[in-house]
């Protein structure tokens, strides 16, 4: 009777680690995977300079043509400042500046400025650009 006992609790015991093992490996397997948080986007500071050139075009149309089809040259330029970046681009008349700090998600400053000596014409106009926003805070548009 007590190898009878012993074998039964053996049995038992045996039937409760394989069954808990099998809930237990269910448990893991079957978890919903977990979601990535999206890294946020860094944009390019020719995304930006293209951006600035895009508003300045829907929002003062009577120079869009002025923004079209242009070939830019430039880049990064060395400041010698420690934490902030600068940026210059040319394309025919019009020269762009985008300077940000360096730091996560910062605030980048902008000025395109137009300018046609032979015409007289000169536009200035800044702004900045900020989580894919660009906001106008300057424009004068000087003609004779």
């Amino acid at each position: 009777m007590k190898k009878s006992l012993i074998a039964a609790v053996a049995v038992i015991v045996i039937i409760i680690i394989v069954g808990g093992g099998y809930i237990g490996y269910n448990a893991v397997v079957n978890q919903p995977s977990a979601t990535p948080t999206p890294t946020p986007e860094v944009p390019t500071q020719q995304t930006i300079r293209d951006a600035a050139m895009q508003h300045i075009a829907a929002n003062h149309t009577d120079i869009a043509s002025l923004t079209q089809n242009l070939t830019w040259a430039g880049g990064r330029q060395e400041t010698g400042l420690v934490g902030s970046e600068t940026y210059i681009y040319t394309a025919g008349n019009w020269n762009v500046t985008i300077t940000n700090p360096v730091v996560v998600d910062p605030l980048y400053t902008i000025s395109a400025v137009y300018t046609d000596t032979a015409n007289q014409v000169t536009i200035e106009w800044a702004g900045t650009y900020q989580n894919s926003a660009i906001t106008e805070t300057a424009f004068n548009y000087i003609v004779p």
